[in-house]
């Protein structure tokens, strides 16, 4: 429920890079995901909602350039397949064909334009932040910044704050499912399950948990957010669940990148918005965005390969 900037990951060997998550008020009470910065090789990028990209103060639309490849200098590497925008860099200079060394090297960060967020690390490296330290032990993710375990959200949350001058708002305790829901809560938690049921998130629920998915669904339903009335709150928690689903990256424990699911037909199973509806009002709910014609004029910072 903290309404501060955080780090949500960062490399806790050598501290070369860093991913900050800025969190802001919405719906009754909770916080929203409203934007991502990343921190690397002295270059800085935030992603914005509308997938929109401030790199110091220049802003270009990567929706105006789907499907192809956006470098900034010669650090980040992004491209906007039409719903989420991939943003990667390596720990090391990129080579001409990427191998599974340098696979073991990268991080990828996976932004849905609107609060949702997946950051991949290399699997070796330890890291630290909201995101839990990579270690395949979900027990210990409650890490805080000066390595002590907690069982308490906000302490964990708070920890791991960015607020310089002591300006971000004291953390109010989540309330709990019935206490948000009332007499509400038997029914949302029907609805939330039965979308988290569909047959097209079967095979991928065999290696993601969706409990706490169904979760964030049935709160988010009853606190009235997250912030779009086109996109329902539903739909945000299922639509961050068949990402993580169609989401690929490599594992230590498989030769290959890591598995991909087909969740193909969620929306319309779930009665969701489609592709080009759900464009539209992440759109309308995020920042004002530049014309083609700005987009040319920040070309001298983005580099656009052929």
């Amino acid at each position: 429920m903290g309404q501060c900037d955080y780090v949500l990951a960062m490399d806790c060997e050598a501290a070369k890079w860093f991913v900050y998550g800025r969190m802001r008020p919405c719906g009754r009470g909770g916080s929203c995901l409203e934007s991502v910065t990343l921190y690397y090789n002295n270059q800085i990028v935030e992603l914005m909602r509308g997938w929109l990209v401030n790199h110091f103060g220049a802003k270009v639309s990567p929706k105006n350039f789907k499907n192809q490849e956006i470098m900034v200098g010669d650090t980040f590497k992004m491209r906007f397949d039409g719903r989420y925008l991939h943003v990667e860099f390596t720990t090391e200079e990129w080579t001409d064909q990427i191998t599974m060394q340098d696979m073991a090297k990268k991080v990828q960060i996976v932004w849905d334009g609107y609060i949702s967020v997946q950051v991949n690390a290399p699997k070796d490296g330890r890291t630290c932040g909201m995101c839990g330290n990579n270690n395949d032990n979900a027990a210990d993710d409650f890490k805080t910044r000066r390595n002590g375990l907690t069982e308490s959200p906000e302490s964990f949350g708070d920890s791991w704050k960015i607020d310089r001058y002591n300006r971000c708002p004291e953390t109010q305790p989540q309330q709990s499912n019935e206490e948000i829901c009332g007499s509400k809560y038997k029914k949302v938690k029907r609805e939330c399950e039965a979308i988290f049921n569909l047959a097209q998130f079967s095979e991928c629920s065999t290696k993601h948990d969706k409990a706490n998915y169904v979760e964030a669904c049935i709160y988010d339903v009853c606190a009235e957010g997250p912030i779009s009335p086109d996109y329902p709150p539903q739909c945000a928690a299922a639509g961050s669940y068949a990402a993580r689903c169609e989401n690929t990256y490599y594992f230590k424990d498989q030769p290959d990148y890591g598995r991909q699911f087909d969740v193909t037909g969620w929306e319309e199973a779930a009665g969701c918005p489609d592709d080009d509806e759900l464009f539209d009002s992440i759109l309308d709910s995020g920042c004002p965005q530049p014309s083609a014609d700005e987009d040319d004029a920040t070309r001298a910072l983005f580099y656009f390969p052929f």
